[in-house]
């Protein structure tokens, strides 16, 4: 008769139904935390764009493309997660490795040499989908930015109404069938 002592087995044994729920817990928390990200990005970009949109206007008199417009709103948004993701990304490593970790190895009391650390996988994924958070997030100023009609710049309060693109588009409208079914 034999008796064996694997405390380190008997921890990760029996932690490691708390690990999947907590991992789980984990990701909707980031998932929920992105989105909010997100929607408070394009926010403010697009109150951004808003509050910018006579000089927007005076850029296309100037004879930019709307293109142009597009692109100085989409740079500035990749501006700002270039700041944002750096500063997030080295503040997380920095908080893992001296607060985390060591907190994970006194828990499970184990040497900190056998906690591992992030992987740079994780980081790389971590760090992608933040930008395309940013992206998604950006497109619909950008597009608004672009569309910025010139009448803002001559006479803000005319351009809200109807002007001759549109009474074009009104002319040429056809049957929307998804209106159509959706009723």
């Amino acid at each position: 008769s034999y008796t064996y002592n694997l405390p380190r087995a008997t921890i990760l044994s029996d932690t490691f139904e708390a690990f999947i729920f907590f991992q789980a817990l984990v990701s909707i928390y980031g998932i929920l935390s992105l989105s909010v990200v997100g929607l408070l990005v394009r926010t403010m970009v697009l109150t951004n764009v808003r509050e910018q949109t006579r000089d927007l206007a005076l850029f296309r008199i100037l004879g930019a493309p709307r293109g142009y417009l597009f692109t100085l709103v989409a740079v500035e948004v990749a501006t700002l997660g270039a700041v944002g993701i750096g500063v997030g990304a080295l503040l997380g490593q920095l908080n893992t490795n001296t607060a985390i970790v060591p907190f994970i190895a006194q828990q499970a009391q184990v040497p900190l040499t056998d906690v591992p650390l992030v992987s740079a996988k994780a980081l790389i994924l971590s760090i992608a989908t933040a930008a395309v958070v940013l992206a998604v997030s950006a497109y619909a100023p950008a597009r608004r930015a672009a569309s910025t009609k010139i009448m803002y710049a001559i006479n803000p309060g005319v351009a809200e109404g109807l002007g001759l693109d549109d009474l074009a588009k009104l002319r040429d409208r056809r049957v929307d069938l998804r209106i159509f079914w959706s009723g």
